[in-house]
Formats: structure tokens, sequence, C-alpha cells
């Protein structure tokens, strides 16, 4: 059910990134950091309790902002760059984004178990599980499906939703500081011909000569 609980995060973001590839011109990339980080700050919102509606709503939000970024991050790199450097841009710009989620990953993998390892030790029925279960934030899951209803499963419920609700103030900080970093992005027109050294080269024609005839 995971994956399926995800779904409003992942499904909006195909969606907008069509519709910002059509309007890029008109609303750039700011409404998509401004839509990250509306979505990350109301995720602080959530608990243990939350209802359906209003994780689902919270995702959204934030769905459609990354689908926003997505290709509008990609028109400002092709934009900025000089005609000929548009390969090297474009690289660079796809490198940089994978090794930032590398990096991303780590760092909220690290941020959720420290905060984790911390709101358990808060809670005398699960405190001594502290490190244990810290240090697999992962199989948490599983950990939760087999325990029994009672105080020990409420409070590692609620140390979980706690340890999240870091990583997304974390994930606000940075959307924010991206948030005011793209306000400096200038205007450029991607309505330029193209001139590269790594594109097609049309041959070169060869007259054809007919049999019999000389060749003009």
């Amino acid at each position: 059910m995971s994956a399926v609980d995800l779904f409003p995060g992942t499904f909006t973001v195909a969606p907008a990134a069509i519709v910002v590839g059509i309007l890029i011109s008109k609303f750039g990339i700011w409404s998509g950091w401004t839509l990250v980080l509306i979505g990350m700050a109301t995720r602080v919102v959530l608990h243990v309790h939350a209802s359906t509606a209003t994780w689902v709503i919270v995702n959204l939000i934030s769905g459609i902002g990354l689908g926003m970024l997505i290709p509008s991050l990609t028109f400002a790199v092709q934009a900025a760059v000089p005609n000929k450097d548009q390969a090297y841009g474009v690289s660079l710009f796809t490198f940089f984004r994978a090794f930032g989620q590398c990096v991303g990953v780590a760092i909220g993998g690290a941020i959720f178990q420290n905060s984790m390892k911390r709101e358990i030790s808060r809670h005398a029925s699960i405190a001594e599980h502290a490190s244990e279960w810290s240090a697999e934030a992962s199989s948490l899951v599983q950990v939760i499906k087999h325990m029994e209803h009672g105080v020990a499963r409420d409070d590692l419920l609620e140390s979980f939703a706690n340890a999240l609700i870091v990583v997304w103030m974390v994930m606000v900080a940075l959307s924010a500081v991206a948030l005011i970093l793209s306000l400096g992005t200038q205007h450029y027109d991607l309505d330029r011909p193209l001139e590269t050294d790594h594109g097609f080269q049309e041959p070169e024609k060869i007259p054809v000569v007919e049999e019999g005839t000389a060749p003009r």
C-alpha cells in the first residue's frame, strides 16, 4: 500500500512537468519552488492519526511543485549558456542533479536516523531499542507491523512521525534557500539558432553522373 499512498505525490509530477513546459516563459521556476516550499511546510502538520485527505492534499502540493521544477530548471540552464556550450551545460546539469539526489538521500537518511534514535529514547517503553531500531530505519515498518497494539507500538509510531517532521523542517529550509536564490534568475530567450559542434552535419551532395555523359 505504500506505493498507493505515494500516488498523490508521484502522479502529479508528470502532468505538472507537461504544463510547465508550455507555460515556462510565464511562470519560470519561482512557482515550482514556492509550491515545494508550501508542500514541505504543510507536511510538518502530519501526525500519526492524520486523515487520508490531509496527507493526499499535502502530497499533491509538493508533487506539482517538483513536477514544475523538473523541466523548468533544464530550460533555465539551456537558456543561460551560450549556444556553443549547450551540450556541456545540459551534461553538467544532469550530473549535478543526479549527484544531488545521492547526497540528498544520504543526508536525509542520516537526519532521520539520528532523530529517530532521539525520539525513541524519550519513551520508556521502547528506549532500550533506540540504537537497534534507529540503525536501520527502513526495517521499522516490519517491526511496527508485527508489534501488538499497545503503548510500545503507539510510542514507536509517534517517534517515527516526529522524526519525519525533522526531515520536513530541513527540507523547508533548503526549499526556502533555493527559492531565494532563484529570484536572481534572469530572463533569457530560448528562440535562437542551434550552434554546436555536437549536432548532425548534412553530408555533402555528390552530383549524379548519367551514363554516356561527361560530369559537369
